[in-house]
């Protein structure tokens, strides 16, 4: 319903003093006739605005987004249609549009001032920029009125729309391949067994296979030669990534969420390209969904439309870590285990615990703990990441103890820090 603006109740306001003052005799006959007008005027702009008002409420809202699935940080072009369909149209509207909490503005203005046209449109564009994550866009607040601005009315209206943002992780993927910590994959090891590249050449040994005989180096001994081969160890790995609410704590994109999903993505894009079994976890602090590792470029299509999917979770408790970090460890049996861990989330969960819940790992663990890497001017942050790092430093050996290899970094430069942790795993893992 309609209702008066500060300038329509002055209107009213005048429109009554001048018709008071009419009928008492002062100024009679102008003051009368004044206020009548003013109020009659006034009256027939109310009866306006609620035509208006019933133009608005039929008219058909939409929003549309150019992409629904996008790589965090491209831009994607928003268009808000209002089409009128009485025939009246409205001389006055303001469209509100509030963007979702993790979606920035990139070009354009996502608020409009003008009118709608009698059966005609109005069409609104600007582009924004989304952050890892789903993000479901608000409802649509448009506030119309009369033309001078008498009268105003707001109306909601839901115009459903999405877009889901998947991680920047490609960077790291190059950085990773370039870097030579052999990480990914197939690693050669440092014992005999099937492979390609040489390891030596024995004497030959009853139930070896005819293949494997060196006849040049036979003739040349006198005596049967065979060769071995160094035996290639395909990396088994399991990613356990913390989506709790505390990992979403911090400045959109530098939140230790967004850095935990470019880490988690790169590492199982660059195990599964090079033939390496990956699976991964996501952990919301009340449960988790998991994926065994198994090779193929599914993994990584799976692991990011999950995290593209993800929402800051409305609980704000850590519940079950234990058993979700058991299974995590069962998964990766003899293989690595990385557990991706946003700021607070161990706090509020004790390291022994945490310890003891590592299980079928042999101790090829690396526990990492993110926080934002902004300095941020809000001092209750900076206080909390203090915290985070003294808390760190007096559990360091009862993870080490446990053959958890810790590491806490801020921001972008948790990747190379990861990166070092996990070629000395590989390394172990390779001469194991």
């Amino acid at each position: 319903m309609a209702s008066p603006t500060l300038r329509g109740y002055s209107f009213i306001i005048i429109g009554g003093v001048l018709l008071l003052v009419g009928v008492g005799g002062i100024g009679y006959p102008l003051t009368l006739v004044t206020g009548v007008f003013i109020l009659g005027y006034t009256y027939f702009t109310y009866m306006l605005s609620a035509a208006y008002e019933a133009s608005l409420a039929s008219a058909l809202v939409e929003r549309i987004v150019d992409k629904e699935y996008v790589r965090e940080g491209e831009e994607v072009g928003v268009t808000i249609r209002i089409k009128e369909t009485t025939g009246r149209g409205v001389p006055r509207i303001i469209v509100e549009e509030k963007l979702p909490e993790r979606v920035v503005l990139a070009k354009g203005s996502s608020r409009y001032m003008g009118f709608l046209p009698s059966s005609g449109q109005t069409l609104i564009r600007y582009t924004v920029k989304p952050y890892m994550g789903i993000h479901v866009f608000n409802p649509l607040i448009v506030v119309g009125g009369d033309l001078l601005g008498f009268f105003q009315f707001s109306m909601k209206f839901k115009a459903k729309a999405m877009v889901k943002a998947y991680p920047a992780y490609e960077d790291m993927v190059r950085e990773a391949f370039r870097s030579p910590i052999p990480y990914m994959g197939v690693s050669k090891s440092r014992r005999r067994g099937p492979g390609y590249d040489f390891y030596e050449l024995r004497d030959y040994e009853p139930g070896d296979e005819v293949r494997k005989i060196v006849w040049t180096a036979s003739a040349r001994m006198g005596k049967l030669i065979v060769r071995e081969d160094e035996a290639e160890t395909r990396l088994r790995v399991m990613v356990l990534i913390d989506a709790s609410s505390a990992s979403w704590l911090g400045p959109p994109g530098d939140a230790p969420i967004d850095h935990i999903a470019r880490i988690a993505a790169s590492i199982v894009s660059s195990i599964v390209k090079r033939g390496g079994e990956a699976g991964y976890m996501i952990y919301n602090g009340l449960g988790w969904s998991s994926k065994p590792p198994a090779t193929g470029s599914e993994q990584l299509d799976s692991l990011l439309y999950n995290l593209a999917s993800l929402t800051p979770p409305r609980h704000r408790g850590v519940y079950r870590l234990g058993e979700a970090v058991e299974e995590a460890s069962l998964y990766a049996g003899r293989g690595l285990l990385f557990m991706l861990m946003g700021w607070m989330t161990l706090r509020r969960y004790e390291a022994s615990k945490v310890v003891s819940s590592i299980r079928g790992a042999w101790g090829r663990t690396v526990l990492a703990v993110v926080v934002p890497g902004e300095a941020s001017n809000d001092p209750v942050i900076e206080a909390a990441r203090r915290l985070e790092a003294w808390w760190f430093r007096r559990n360091t050996r009862i993870f080490m103890e446990g053959g958890i290899i810790p590491v806490i970094a801020r921001g972008w430069e948790s990747y190379p820090a990861v990166l070092s942790s996990i070629g000395r795993l590989v390394e172990a893992y390779a001469a194991g």
